[in-house]
């Protein structure tokens, strides 16, 4: 797809429309709204410690999952995953950022997402960071309090005010040409992968550590931090040290995205005790096989495994 079209396609998602519905005419739900979306929203809300949320910031956070799954070819060059990670990384940077964690509301949800720009967000902690300077509830309200825009043109305003203060601490967009170092050869991946998943346990362990003496998910935030440890990284270290970190015998067998879909909250008990029994008796899983065990998604196909 040339960059014009997708450029094209994607403004239409973007666009409001304003002509009602006909007389008689029933609306349907949108999309984003089926329950199998409102789940998959809900686990990554549990995942990262969110307060209650209210029915439209719920609906906001469903809409923006569903289009990076229904999409995904509009955002591939921007977020090369399904989605989860996109929405994982814009909860922790308003609940994590200091002073923020009582931001969770649907404009400043919108807000936040419209100034994720991947030269930004590749920063890092940096990125994350950079909130600890920005009171979002306090701009949006100074903004409100001047009494000057409608709906829309508040939404305008309030982000490119948070877009101002990133490319104030962030600086120009261009970055200096790394030089370019010849690197060695790399090993064979059956050398390295055991100890790379030993280091992830290991990591897991410790970040499991943290959260048991946190008070609470912004002090526990600060902490892995300190560590140098991004929020998606952290949420997958956690998620197969909780079930896999005192079983070698299972993590030394798959590779790291498979242990991460065992893991997984959406994997049900008796899935993953089967997989298991086979692993043990030798059978060899990928994480592509691991996740069809998993329920059906709106709209899927019936999926299985063969035994």
């Amino acid at each position: 797809m040339g960059a014009e079209k997708k450029r094209k396609r994607k403004a239409e998602f973007d666009e409001d429309d304003d002509d009602g519905p006909p007389p008689g005419y029933v609306i349907t739900p949108p999309a984003w709204e089926a329950p199998p979306v409102a789940k998959q929203v809900q686990e990554i809300l549990d995942a990262v410690e969110a307060p209650p949320v209210d029915k439209e910031t719920r609906s906001t956070l469903q809409r923006y999952l569903w289009r990076r799954q229904r999409h995904g070819d509009l955002f591939r060059d921007e977020w090369g995953n399904d989605g989860r990670g996109y929405i994982t990384l814009l909860l922790r940077t308003i609940l994590e950022s200091e002073g923020n964690g009582d931001s969770l509301i649907e404009p400043v949800v919108v807000a936040v997402s419209s100034c994720m720009r991947p030269i930004w967000v590749n920063r890092g902690l940096d990125w994350i960071a950079a909130f600890d300077q920005i009171p979002l509830v306090g701009t949006l309200n100074k903004l409100r309090d001047l009494d000057l825009f409608d709906k829309n043109e508040l939404a305008h305003y309030y982000a490119l005010s948070i877009r101002r203060r990133l490319w104030k601490l962030f600086g120009p967009d261009a970055a200096p040409e790394a030089p370019k170092v010849k690197q060695p050869p790399k090993q064979p991946r059956a050398v390295t992968r055991i100890p790379a998943i030993e280091k992830k346990i290991a990591l897991g362990l410790q970040l499991l550590d943290l959260r048991s003496k946190a008070e609470g998910n912004i002090e526990f935030g600060r902490l892995r931090r300190k560590l140098g440890v991004e929020p998606v990284s952290a949420q997958e270290a956690l998620r197969v040290a909780r079930v896999y970190g005192q079983r070698p015998e299972i993590y030394r067998r798959l590779t790291w995205q498979a242990l991460v879909e065992m893991a997984s909250p959406s994997l049900s008990v008796e899935a993953r005790a089967d997989i298991e029994a086979k692993i043990m008796a030798g059978d060899r899983f990928s994480h592509t096989q691991i996740r069809v065990r998993r329920p059906l998604r709106s709209g899927g196909r019936a999926q299985g495994m063969a035994a």
